[in-house]
């Protein structure tokens, strides 16, 4: 992975890839990222604190997890990661963001650009779970880090005391206590710092009704012509004007849990459902997947599947959680074939219910939790009967 940590659509394949296989994708962190991507062992105090509860209950097959790596956070260059990693190789891990601030400061490679994206990306969660916190006092970080710098190079101390260079000391200023930052907000800059969304997906919270509703991008990619309803975020929007009659029309992209697609919005639709196109809004839409030759235009190579839009209908945020559905699945034995089938199924159908299956292990039987969640439709579980025809399959709230 650490070959394409530049290119932002084989990231997303590769972590998708990952998750698919039970492979933990962990987000950057100071003291344990290097430039790229990097495999490390695995423990459930990694989870991030919001995730751990859930992290706890998902059993991995392997042990080990990939580290998102420093290098692939936008806004932090070259240099400021060969200046992390040398100093975290030379002096040890950083104790805080103003132990960072202040040794990044000797180095000449600290700026405000990038402390802040390394905030927002996550990267001192470790250290400081508070992210608003951090980027409230950013100026007071940085203030911090260059009063230390000029007290040791002026020798304050030292001078009149006869002491060295450890004697200097800047009092650490206090952050102001702020609320954090929102999941949808933290999930937000994970898009786009990271490209991904890493720890969770904010449309996972309205997949009850998008998985009776809509049929996955996945599926919607593979059935040209067909008239269907998809629903997923709306990505990015972008807008257009012809030449010819002055009308709008929208190009966006929008994703679920199984993958992202192109739609093209021409001008009638967009006018009647312009207030329900705006980016991260969560939406349903009729229409038909078409082969188009935006690939060709855009040097990409081939033609591509898009959708086109005939009408959009928002979904409105959920006012209830509730419980989360499961879909349990019992197996009086179990065949790597049916591991390898359970997975395809798996991947077809993305949805919000937790999957468990049962298996016998040296005569006891044993839970295990995957880290796919499935749409707990009559459909679903028929084809999950279909292809297990010897498990007993049943949805539990």
């Amino acid at each position: 992975m650490a070959v394409f940590k530049d290119k932002t659509d084989k990231i997303t394949n590769f972590i998708d890839e990952c998750q698919t296989m039970g492979i933990r994708v962990l987000p950057p962190d100071i003291n344990k990222s290097h430039a790229g991507f990097t495999v490390e062992p695995y423990s459930e105090s990694d989870a991030p604190a919001r995730g751990r509860r859930r992290a706890a209950k998902t059993q991995s097959n392997f042990d080990h997890a990939i580290r998102f790596g420093l290098g692939a956070i936008k806004g932090v260059g070259e240099a400021a990661v060969e200046a992390i990693l040398k100093e975290r190789e030379a002096n040890g891990a950083f104790e805080d963001v103003f132990d960072f601030a202040a040794r990044l400061q000797e180095s000449g490679a600290l700026n405000r650009a990038t402390l802040e994206a390394l905030i927002q990306a996550g990267a001192f969660e470790s250290l400081h779970p508070n992210r608003a916190q951090l980027l409230n006092g950013l100026d007071a970080i940085l203030s911090y880090a260059q009063s230390l710098a000029r007290a040791k190079a002026m020798g304050q101390n030292s001078l009149f005391d006869g002491g060295g260079q450890d004697d200097i000391a800047v009092a650490k200023p206090a952050l102001m206590l702020v609320d954090d930052l929102s999941t949808p907000e933290k999930l937000a800059l994970e898009r786009e710092l990271l490209g991904v969304y890493l720890s969770d997906h904010p449309i996972r919270p309205y997949m009850r009704v998008l998985s009776g509703r809509a049929t996955p991008i996945a599926q919607a990619l593979e059935r040209e012509g067909a008239t269907l309803t998809i629903g997923g975020i709306i990505a990015s929007v972008q807008t257009r004007v012809s030449k010819k009659t002055g009308a709008k029309m929208a190009i966006l992209q929008v994703e679920d849990l199984t993958g992202a697609i192109r739609v093209t919005v021409f001008a009638n639709t967009y006018e009647q459902y312009r207030e329900a196109i705006q980016k991260d809004r969560v939406v349903l839409i009729k229409g038909k997947p078409q082969s188009s030759d935006f690939g060709n235009r855009n040097g990409e190579g081939g033609g591509t599947i898009e959708f086109r839009a005939e009408h959009i209908e928002l979904v409105p945020e959920p006012t209830e959680v509730g419980d989360i559905p499961q879909v349990y699945i019992r197996l009086p034995y179990c065949r790597p074939e049916h591991l390898r089938q359970l997975r395809q199924v798996l991947e077809r159908h993305a949805g919000e219910a937790v999957v468990r299956f049962e298996v016998p292990t040296n005569g006891h039987a044993r839970v295990v939790e995957v880290p796919q969640r499935v749409a707990p439709t009559p459909e679903v579980l028929a084809i999950l009967q279909r292809v297990l025809p010897n498990a007993q399959v049943a949805v539990m709230s």
